[in-house]
């Protein structure tokens, strides 16, 4: 936040609004997601999150800006999480729920430890992170591309053979 004139203390503040959509969207998230295809409401969120990032590469130059950023991020976080605990379920069914979701979790984990090193070296090499950024929303786009490719599985029907 330093390179975009925030300072130490605002960027603390500015850090803790992204729970402030995670704790009000809950509360709107079920009649949205009622309403809407999951898979839609998924192209949505990856949208958001693009734009969040060109908002972060382009429009963050001071305080004010900053904390907008951070709630739309937020807003878009918020929804993508309730939207995939929706959608696990209801794609693969509950009874592959669990081995399903430990699968993803570990993927999960490792993306949240590797995460962070290209932001590192784009710092290091360039002195800002506007490559790591450019790179996220790279991978934002493919998201979205392949997000409309999002299809409910077919329960595959099992025959049995009784003589």
């Amino acid at each position: 936040m330093n390179l975009k004139s925030v300072s130490d203390q605002e960027s603390a503040f500015i850090i803790g609004l992204i729970a402030f959509p995670a704790f009000f969207i809950p509360f709107i998230a079920k009649p949205v997601i009622d309403r809407f295809p999951v898979k839609h409401i998924l192209k949505c969120t990856v949208s958001m999150s693009l734009l969040s990032m060109v908002f972060l590469l382009f429009g963050v130059i001071n305080y004010l800006t900053a904390i907008v950023f951070i709630l739309f991020y937020g807003l878009a976080v918020a929804i993508q999480s309730i939207t995939l605990n929706v959608l696990w379920p209801n794609y693969y069914g509950r009874a592959s729920l669990g081995s399903i979701r430990s699968v993803a979790t570990v993927f999960m984990v490792i993306g949240s430890a590797l995460g962070p090193l290209p932001f590192g070296l784009s710092y290091d090499l360039t002195g800002d992170y506007n490559i790591a950024i450019i790179g996220n929303m790279v991978f934002a786009l493919v998201a979205l591309f392949l997000a409309f490719f999002i299809n409910k599985p077919q329960k595959s029907v099992k025959h049995s053979t009784t003589l």
